[in-house]
């Protein structure tokens, strides 16, 4: 009888240690389930942190302005070669040692439609004396052509110096002018461009004529053809009657 009633307490007690254990790793079950859940919610909390965050410095970055290059002039072509006499300049003892054809043209450096057009157009101007270059049809004659500008103001002006001339003669100048707009992308004529500066011919001239160029010139000064203006300096091409060629180019200090 009593060894029965301590089966039955035995059978009681592992029952009890059973159940027990059982609730423990029931618990912990939960407890892991819980931490897992909190774990990634933890994770999905600072991914989305981390997205709004990429978001937000896209958006920034997005909302950034590249601050645009300045327009320029530039070189659009810059070439060279020696003159080389001909026969008939070396039967009268001609030399072209130091005498070399030369053309440089400028460009704009805008990257719009209308500056390419207008760099086009300058160009074009004076491509068939770079072909003639190219493919030695010079012949006897020397060509110089170069270009000067000036930028004020956001108005850009530009003489191309179109010297020619012949072996065993003068070279005469020729003056070509262009003018931009560079803040309304368009090109200019020569009274659009003193419009833009506040003047006009009549104000040009009496301007230019208080200058100690002018006023010191030993040429006869005649009307002003064209001009280019800055503050460094303006640059004049006016007509001159003393002159073999009737026109010349002329510096003086600035006018504005």
């Amino acid at each position: 009888m009593n060894n029965l009633k301590r089966v039955l307490c035995l059978a009681v007690s592992f029952l009890l240690i059973f159940a027990v254990c059982a609730c423990g790793d029931d618990d912990t079950a939960q407890n892991n389930k819980k931490d897992a859940a909190v774990s990634t919610n933890s994770e999905k909390d600072n991914t989305d942190t981390n997205d709004t965050g990429n978001k937000d410095g896209e958006e920034i970055n997005s909302n950034l302005e590249i601050e645009p290059r300045p327009v320029i002039v530039d070189e659009a072509l810059n070439y060279e070669k020696d003159v080389i006499a001909t026969s008939e300049s070396i039967e009268i003892g001609w030399d072209p040692t130091g005498f070399k054809h030369k053309i440089r043209l400028p460009k704009i450096t805008a990257d719009t439609e209308n500056a390419k057009k207008f760099n086009k157009k300058i160009y074009d101007t004076f491509k068939d004396v770079y072909e003639v270059l190219q493919n030695n049809l010079e012949e006897n004659n020397i060509y110089f052509y170069d270009y000067i500008y000036k930028i004020y103001d956001g108005f850009i002006g530009i003489i191309v110096n179109s010297s020619a001339g012949v072996q065993c003669g003068g070279i005469s100048p020729g003056y070509t002018v262009f003018y931009y707009d560079i803040d309304n992308d368009k090109e200019l004529t020569y009274e659009e461009y003193l419009t833009a500066l506040d003047l006009s011919k009549e104000k040009l001239h009496i301007k230019i004529s208080n200058t100690k160029a002018y006023q010191n010139s030993d040429t006869v000064i005649g009307e002003i053809y064209f001009s280019i203006i800055d503050t460094e300096s303006t640059v004049i091409i006016c007509e001159a009657p003393e002159t073999m060629d009737g026109w010349l180019e002329v510096t003086t200090e600035p006018i504005v």
